[in-house]
């Protein structure tokens, strides 16, 4: 299969339970968001879609506005509502406006989903998704299916001319491995910053591969600072590729590491990170109860920058509250 061909084991893995997921689907509304890292692996996601679906499938290449869903359902569309709705959005260049108008069309129109029965698959480009995660969250927290994929081989054949300094850190840290006289906390170090290089480039799938073995590795050597440190990166990817239970599970074990030794800044940062998970799956009490812990550990301890996003996030679910 051609997909295969761009995707890690894992990613193979989570592409075959979609077809699961579009057959249980099939008579009833639904939405599955997928992220590609690059045209040619948004072009063999359509086409592994496409086969799954055989004639229940219909391509929506290019919306003529940003008003998608609209347009989709209006008068003059030749949309048979009855298929799956392919829309192809991973090899646009869209500007900060048009992400927004996007963004605020299917926040305004979600509801058509369920009222017209739709069936729709969205293959955007990750930058468009975060996008999209961040400001529709709202939208989001109702899919059946979400995930970023990533492009095996374009990712790493980029990193040389891409990110050198990154590629520099993996070739040190192998270096090393490879002599004599290792100290674990050396390659504790090593690792994580090839951890946080990755992340501040979005190489995201290597930052999840580090994380867990700088989690291994601090781990065995009883180094709950950097235990934790691990747990948030790895909560931290999981929730940018829509997996919000798993973000949760690895930011409360965070928390409590955090607890544990006393790293009062850690521990403001997994509560608003918790926060924020419970936001994007709609449950409000949770989101605010966790806030709320975040917000007086941020005033104790004069967090100022922790305190303006807390206070920022728990405005505006009070405000959604009171709509």
């Amino acid at each position: 299969m051609i997909v295969d061909e761009f995707l890690t084991a894992k990613d193979r893995i989570a592409l075959k339970k979609l077809p699961l997921t579009l057959k249980l689907r099939k008579n009833s509304s639904c939405l599955v968001i997928i992220g590609a890292d690059s045209v040619e692996l948004g072009d063999a996601l359509s086409q592994y879609i496409s086969m799954c679906l055989k004639e229940d499938a219909y391509f929506f290449h290019t919306p003529k506005t940003e008003l998608i869903l609209p347009e989709i359902v209006g008068s003059g569309s030749n949309i048979s509502l009855d298929k799956y709705i392919i829309i192809k959005l991973y090899d646009q260049k869209l500007t900060d406006a048009g992400k927004s108008k996007i963004n605020a069309g299917l926040l305004l129109y979600r509801d058509y989903i369920p009222e017209y029965n739709l069936k729709l698959i969205f293959i955007l480009s990750h930058d468009l998704m975060r996008y999209l995660q961040t400001s529709a969250y709202d939208f989001f927290s109702f899919n059946n299916y979400s995930r970023f994929f990533f492009d095996h081989k374009y990712r790493y054949e980029r990193i040389d001319t891409d990110n050198r300094k990154l590629s520099t850190l993996i070739k040190e840290l192998n270096t090393y491995l490879s002599g004599n006289n290792k100290k674990t906390n050396s390659i504790i170090e090593k690792t994580f910053s090839i951890i946080r290089e990755a992340y501040q480039k979005s190489e995201a799938d290597i930052a999840f591969d580090y994380s867990h073995k700088l989690l291994k590795l601090s781990a065995k050597s009883n180094d709950k600072f950097h235990q934790a440190v691990a747990l948030s990166y790895i909560g931290v990817i999981y929730r940018s590729k829509g997996d919000a239970d798993n973000a949760l599970k690895y930011h409360m074990q965070a928390l409590e590491i955090h607890k544990e030794i006393g790293y009062k800044q850690g521990e403001d940062s997994q509560l608003g990170n918790i926060g924020l998970i419970y936001r994007s799956k709609g449950d409000a009490d949770n989101a605010l109860k966790y806030l709320k812990q975040a917000l007086e550990i941020a005033k104790k301890y004069k967090f100022k920058s922790l305190e303006k996003k807390i206070k920022s996030s728990l405005d505006e679910i009070k405000n959604k509250i009171l709509q």
